[in-house]
């Protein structure tokens, strides 16, 4: 008798925690659909200081999505105009990891990118997209 009412206090007990964790760690529908924006900003923005820093085999990039707390922080912010995503990257292991910031419309289009290196900020080209506003200064 006393251990089917242990059984009973048990699995309520068990059964109580699942539905307190669910209802506590399970995102809204806005909380994912925002994740998602997140995700696809910082995609653009890798692929922005991937393509504008040249690349290959050897640059390692430090993003939201793919983190390095020896690197520093990393974010994903977003301001009036769209989304600005920071970040680190190197291009050899042991050398120092140098910081990116790129800032994103609405649209996700890149306004701008930039970067920088072991002397000081890098000169980097303005983004090839016509259809990218001019970024608020």
């Amino acid at each position: 008798m006393v251990q089917k009412i242990g059984g009973i206090v048990f699995a309520l007990a068990v059964g109580s925690f699942v539905a307190w964790w669910a209802y506590t760690f399970n995102p809204t529908p806005d909380e994912r659909a925002q994740r998602d924006v997140e995700e696809a900003m910082v995609m653009r923005a890798r692929a922005a200081v991937s393509e504008t820093l040249g690349g290959g085999e050897d640059l390692q990039i430090v993003d939201p999505l793919n983190p390095n707390r020896v690197a520093g922080k990393v974010y994903v912010y977003p301001v009036e105009t769209g989304y600005e995503v920071s970040g680190y990257y190197r291009r050899q292991v042991g050398t120092f990891w140098m910081p990116w910031l790129v800032r994103l419309n609405d649209g996700g289009e890149v306004i701008e990118v930039s970067a920088a290196g072991p002397d000081g900020p890098l000169e980097l080209p303005v983004p090839a997209n016509d259809e990218v506003a001019e970024a608020p200064r």
